[in-house]
């Protein structure tokens, strides 16, 4: 069994790494989440964008469906 010095420097350890990546993610939290869902929404429609490619439908109809809805 480890030493409960081990955990306590593991504690502080994990503690100082969630601050760091807190205090660099934060700022960089308006940029992050749009990417995000930018990832999701690439991910989910992939199938979609495939089988209109298949059928030879052209990226510029797909740009025309969806920019009308874009506030």
């Amino acid at each position: 069994m480890p030493r409960p010095e081990l955990w306590a420097w593991t504690f502080v350890g994990l503690a100082a790494a969630l601050t760091i990546v807190v205090v660099v993610v934060a700022p960089l939290n308006e940029i992050l989440l749009p990417l995000t869902f930018a990832a999701v929404l690439a991910v989910v429609f992939k199938p979609a964008v495939t089988a209109l490619t298949r059928w030879r439908v052209r990226p510029s109809v797909f740009t025309c469906v969806v920019e009308p809805g874009s506030p």
